[in-house]
């Protein structure tokens, strides 16, 4: 499963995309939601 992570705490957005990469999801991350979106 492919998740997006925005979050614009660029240490939350690391931890989050680290916890889901570990747990085996294939993340991408945005810092806002202008680049989530594209």
């Amino acid at each position: 499963m492919r998740l997006l992570v925005v979050e614009d705490d660029p240490d939350l957005n690391r931890q989050l995309f680290d916890a889901l990469t570990d747990a085996g999801y294939v993340v991408d991350k945005a810092l806002d939601g202008e680049e989530g979106h594209f």
